[in-house]
């Protein structure tokens, strides 16, 4: 499985384009938006619920 697509928005506006995870997360933290997460085909085990 593949990351495809990593973004973090706020305010309904991108704001980030992250590098990794991590990096994913500190900005999160920092910037208090959601992250977009983009999957290439993957399994049912990484369904969030």
């Amino acid at each position: 499985m593949a990351i495809i697509e990593n973004a973090i928005d706020v305010n309904g506006r991108r704001t980030e384009s992250p590098h990794s995870l991590d990096e994913t997360y500190e900005l999160l933290r920092e910037r208090d938006g959601m992250a977009w997460i983009g999957l290439y085909r993957p399994s049912p085990s990484c369904s969030v619920r």
